[in-house]
């Protein structure tokens, strides 16, 4: 609200809230007036705030800026979100214009109903916080990342490569074993006696063969799935 004397501007004190930093906001005190007015500026917290100039005098036509600085503040207020200091600017004609003039004085001396005044509020403006240099996941999302180097998948290469070079071998010597028994095999079915013996001995390595064929198998299939 502005007195019929000075209009005031803004008619709500702003400031950029910042821990342990010293913030500003200004005034305009214009005087539409054809007469010398008078200025004095109040605040119900005057430890918090600093007022430059907090007296003065604006010439007709004239306006005259007032610097609030708002103190280094070490914890968040309490009402953050809905200040509630306020400031009072005070104003009177002055008649008898000096070149310097006691402020104190002239307005003790002025009558109550001859001092207008403007009343103003203060807010503050929570600056935005920084965005996050690294991007958030979710816990179920989060994958740790791999340890392996280089030089490990060379090397685990290289022994999945001479396992199943290895198990290729065995294949082949399995494959001519087989072959060998069957001959064994076909040749006591031709002789009489010796038949049972023979296929007695045929039938117990085709049986270790067949066992020895599944675990190769098996140990192949398992070092596949965990290369």
């Amino acid at each position: 609200m502005s007195s019929d004397l000075l209009q005031v501007t803004p008619q709500e004190l702003k400031f950029r809230f910042e821990l342990r930093k010293q913030i500003p906001s200004s005034l305009s005190l214009y005087n539409p007036t054809s007469k010398y007015v008078a200025f004095k500026v109040k605040t119900t917290s005057p430890k918090k705030y600093c007022v430059r100039p907090n007296t003065g005098m604006v010439a007709p036509g004239n306006t005259t800026e007032v610097t609030v600085i708002m103190q280094q503040q070490k914890e968040t207020p309490p009402d953050l979100a809905a200040c509630k200091d306020k400031f009072l600017v005070q104003s009177v004609i002055v008649d008898d214009v000096k070149e310097s003039t006691d402020f104190a004085v002239l307005f003790a001396k002025e009558k109550k109903d001859q001092i207008n005044e403007a009343k103003l509020k203060v807010s503050y403006i929570v600056p935005n916080a920084p965005p996050s240099p690294v991007p958030e996941h979710d816990e179920a999302d989060y994958e740790p990342p791999s340890r392996t180097t280089p030089g490990d998948s060379t090397v685990l290469a290289q022994e999945r490569n001479a396992a199943l070079a290895e198990a290729d071998r065995m294949r082949r010597e399995l494959g001519q074993y087989v072959t060998q028994v069957e001959k064994m095999k076909t040749q006591a079915d031709g002789k009489g006696g010796k038949a049972a013996t023979v296929a007695g001995f045929s039938l117990i390595h085709l049986l270790l063969t067949a066992l020895l064929a599944f675990l190769i198998g098996r140990f192949t299939d398992l070092l596949g799935s965990q290369l």
